[in-house]
């Protein structure tokens, strides 16, 4: 049991750093979902157009 807890400690340090990280790349995320949500919006509006 003791071997554990060291574990469990580095797990959720590491997960508070991947926290970090992820909120100081906000920007990049931001970016990367207005790219997808810029194809996908793209499509809907070729499938309209097919649709004319």
């Amino acid at each position: 049991m003791p071997q554990m807890a060291p574990m469990m400690w580095q797990t959720i340090y590491v997960s508070c750093i991947i926290l970090l990280i992820i909120s100081m790349n906000k920007n990049f995320f931001t970016k990367m979902n207005a790219v997808k949500n810029g194809g996908l919006y793209k499509m809907g509006y070729e499938e309209k157009s097919w649709k004319w």
